[in-house]
């Protein structure tokens, strides 16, 4: 998924932008007993409207565009086809000028509600496509593992030759096969090199 961002700012800020507020949205949606649904229409709203429609995110996240005139777009665009709780949210963040974060917030928001639930999101890289039979397989084994509900996203990256990576939180084991031929490389070079400086050694003893 691509991510399009039309606003200037440091990431990091962001991050830490949409940690506050999606652990404010949490406590909002949690109270109103909303919880599941406001996860769904925010990702939802990335998804689908700002990652699918730029023009209309930029309309929403501008900050050359006023607060009141913002909440004229996000009535239209959201007034009874979005739960309260988020669109109330969504006029919040207006106001603060922090609608520029609502990626990050809904990332931040998805791991928050995952770790209420004892859910973990595993991020698992293959040179191809898994297929449905070997998805199901990796899903179990890191359920076994991890002792938890996962949630597994897929990538492809076909410079892995083989194996697969998996990222969970900042770990990462690396099983694919550029990554073992990289360790045999590495392996080989050094043991050439100790062969040579033993050689060397060698010589310069003979020597003296």
């Amino acid at each position: 998924m691509s991510e399009t961002s039309h606003h200037p700012r440091f990431d990091l800020a962001s991050e830490r932008v949409g940690t506050i507020y999606a652990k404010a949205l949490y406590g909002a949606a949690d109270a109103a007993g909303s919880l599941d649904v406001v996860v769904e229409e925010l990702a939802s709203l990335v998804r689908d409207v700002l990652d699918t429609h730029p023009q209309l995110a930029n309309a929403v996240v501008s900050p050359r565009i006023a607060h009141e005139e913002r909440l004229q777009i996000l009535d239209k665009a959201f007034a009874g086809r979005m739960n309260p709780t988020l669109l109330t949210f969504l006029k919040v963040l207006s106001g603060h000028n922090r609608l520029y974060c609502l990626r990050e917030i809904q990332r931040a928001f998805h791991l928050l509600v995952g770790e209420k639930r004892g859910r973990v999101d595993v991020k698992v890289t293959s040179a191809q496509p898994l297929s449905e039979q070997s998805f199901a397989s990796v899903s179990a084994r890191l359920r076994e593992t991890l002792g938890k509900d996962v949630e597994v996203l897929t990538s492809v990256n076909p410079a892995l030759i083989g194996g697969l990576i998996v990222r969970v939180g900042d770990t990462v084991i690396d099983g694919s096969v550029a990554h073992q031929l990289e360790n045999i490389r590495r392996q080989t070079l050094s043991a050439a090199a100790q062969q040579a400086k033993d050689a060397l050694e060698r010589f310069t003893t003979s020597e003296t």
